[in-house]
């Protein structure tokens, strides 16, 4: 409920002066932008030809989190019957590091939610973590969840090994999403790991690394320039002064330390110095122009339901600022915790967006993928 109701205030700050900012200058619509950043050029990296997502049918459609109906979030039966089960060509789940480096499939920075017990899972080492039961009754956006046993957290590991003979695309979220939760050296070797992991695994071009956090996504990308990345919009920590945003870019040098790579905010350090103070418009700067998701090498973008039913015309926006082959998903569709009402109007938007052919939506994430299936075959 917490991450839901911030992709809402987030929304707020995303829409507002949207199209006070365009002017229109020789019949064309053009944005005021500092100097500092247009001098930069930077662009939406594009996805190798070689991987699986592009000789995959759109829509994509993504079942969140394994397969929820039937299985507990993030858990390897979860993953594993939704691609050999339901036959889904992408899937995606929450990848979190432990105290000991190890990668397991997890999405709260706690265990009580699912585990009913009060553990934090940064600060807990993989073998502690096993001594937890995933509970067979889960409490979610007040709702009651029952499914058939209890099941153990993962590892990224065993469900990449157990899964990635099938031509199936990851969509792998790296958490905590807040963008400056925790240490920068922390967030970072969750990024190298993840990469080093789907490097070693042969799965490069089965696989999109995403995450609100930054830090996560440059290092990723960093380790291994070939991983295609996605920039996700909505976190509370896009909610955070511009201040906050200079401070931490400043501290990234720790990142390029770590990563042997070039620190890619430094590019961008004036052109951020310079946009508008204002944390409304700062936000508005960011989202349009996508100046911090091209500086460290995204292609593809995630937003929420919200933000597309304030602005019908984002898709456009998006095709406007960040090129003709940017990719933009949708995410959640009837997600477990939004009430029926919402789930309609969630379609509704679902099927205009849809229909809109200069639009650049081509992945849907939901949490129901045989009730999508069935919207989509109206």
């Amino acid at each position: 409920m917490f991450k839901a109701l911030f992709w809402v205030f987030l929304l707020y700050f995303e829409v507002q002066g949207l199209d006070s900012k365009i002017i229109r200058k020789g019949g064309r619509l053009r944005r005021k932008y500092p100097a500092s950043c247009h001098q930069l050029n930077l662009k939406v990296q594009p996805v190798s030809p070689s991987h699986l997502f592009l000789r995959t049918a759109r829509p994509v459609i993504i079942s969140k989190r394994g397969r929820t109906d039937l299985f507990q979030e993030n858990t390897k039966e979860g993953v594993i019957s939704a691609i050999c089960d339901l036959g889904v060509e992408a899937v995606e789940y929450d990848v979190a590091k432990t105290k000991d480096d190890k990668l397991i499939l997890f999405n709260d920075g706690n265990t009580k939610r699912m585990t009913g017990v009060n553990k934090v899972v940064a600060e807990s080492t993989y073998e502690e973590l096993q001594k937890l039961d995933i509970m067979k009754e889960i409490h979610f956006g007040g709702k009651i969840f029952n499914y058939d046993q209890t099941r153990k957290i993962p590892l990224f590991e065993d469900v990449l090994l157990a899964t990635r003979q099938y031509k199936v695309v990851h969509f792998i979220e790296m958490v905590p999403y807040l963008p400056f939760t925790g240490d920068t050296i922390e967030a970072a070797k969750t990024g190298q790991l993840v990469a080093a992991m789907v490097t070693r695994l042969g799965m490069v071009n089965n696989v999109f690394v995403m995450s609100s956090d930054f830090r996560k996504v440059a290092a990723a990308k960093a380790a291994n320039p070939q991983i295609s990345t996605v920039a996700l919009f909505g976190s509370p920590g896009l909610l955070f002064p511009k201040a906050v945003y200079v401070k931490e870019f400043e501290k990234a040098g720790e990142l390029s330390r770590l990563t042997g790579a070039p620190n890619p905010f430094t590019a961008i350090e004036q052109c951020i110095k310079d946009s508008p103070d204002s944390t409304e418009e700062f936000f508005d700067f960011v989202v349009n122009h996508g100046i911090i998701f091209k500086a460290i090498g995204v292609s593809f973008l995630g937003l929420d339901f919200p933000v597309y039913q304030r602005n019908p015309k984002l898709l456009r926006i998006f095709r406007r600022n960040y090129g003709k082959k940017i990719s933009a998903g949708i995410g959640t569709l009837y997600d477990q915790e939004k009430s029926e009402d919402q789930n309609k109007v969630d379609e509704k938007t679902l099927l205009r967006l849809l229909a809109d052919r200069k639009g650049t939506l081509q992945r849907i994430l939901t949490d129901d993928v045989p009730r999508l299936r069935r919207l989509l075959c109206v």
